[in-house]
């Protein structure tokens, strides 16, 4: 009778272990290589918002700048008053006001203009006055600015304190990929009428028998400190 044997021969092979390997190692360089590109992207896209929120912000300050700089001008012009000339002691400082600068129809005080108000109020304040509508800055950027009176009691066309509100809102490109940037600030206007001192010339201990009053037309001492009057403001504060 014939015996057939079996024989188990186990080979140390381990080509297919390596292609595993291989391929996990290349799904790693992979995953990497996308999560790195993937943040250069993201990377890329805030340093471009960054960049425009900058120049839109930028350009909101040189609407406040520009219509600061214009309003000064128109300020001293319809409120004039003669620089150098004498105060009488007692009296009130004029009255200045911005109320040339609140002609528009539209204007409003600022009344409930916080929060997601202050859209409505810039939107509804003067853009007329002196010109200030929009300006195109180039770089597809604009800014618009808007006056109106804060709320003094004297409404939105009458300025009774000598304080309104500048607002200025940019924006830089169009559409969906427009960047906005606002700002406000509030500007307080006044004239002081002091006399003219371009004439005075004593210097410490350079009169007369080295007095310190040679150009004075009153000695100062203490018995004529007492006798000055206070000069008041505006709103009748005292000065001096």
């Amino acid at each position: 009778m014939k015996q057939i044997e079996f024989r188990t021969e186990i080979r140390d092979n381990e080509s297919g272990f390596t292609i595993i390997i291989t391929l996990m190692i290349l799904l790693l360089l992979t995953v990497l290589g996308v999560a790195a590109m993937n943040t250069s992207v993201l990377e890329t896209m805030i340093s471009s918002a960054d960049l425009k929120k900058r120049i839109a912000f930028n350009a909101a300050e040189a609407g406040i700048d520009y219509a600061s700089g214009l309003l000064r001008s128109e300020f001293f012009a319809n409120n004039q008053l003669s620089i150098g000339s004498s105060l009488a002691a007692g009296s009130l400082l004029p009255k200045v006001t911005w109320t040339f600068a609140l002609s528009g129809a539209n204007s409003t005080s600022s009344t409930n203009c916080a929060g997601s108000q202050w859209v409505s109020c810039f939107n509804n304040g003067d853009h007329s006055s002196l010109g200030l509508i929009n300006m195109n800055i180039g770089n597809s950027t604009n800014y618009t600015v808007s006056l109106r009176n804060n709320d003094d009691g004297g409404g939105p066309n009458t300025d009774t304190d000598g304080i309104i509100y500048v607002s200025s809102l940019a924006v830089m490109g169009t559409g969906n990929n427009a960047t906005r940037a606002a700002l406000e600030i509030g500007l307080s206007g006044y004239i002081s009428n002091i006399s003219s001192i371009a004439a005075y010339t004593a210097q410490m201990a350079a009169g007369a028998g080295k007095s310190s009053n040679a150009a004075d037309l009153t000695a100062v001492s203490s018995s004529n400190l007492m006798q000055l009057n206070a000069v008041t403001d505006q709103n009748g504060s005292k000065i001096y």
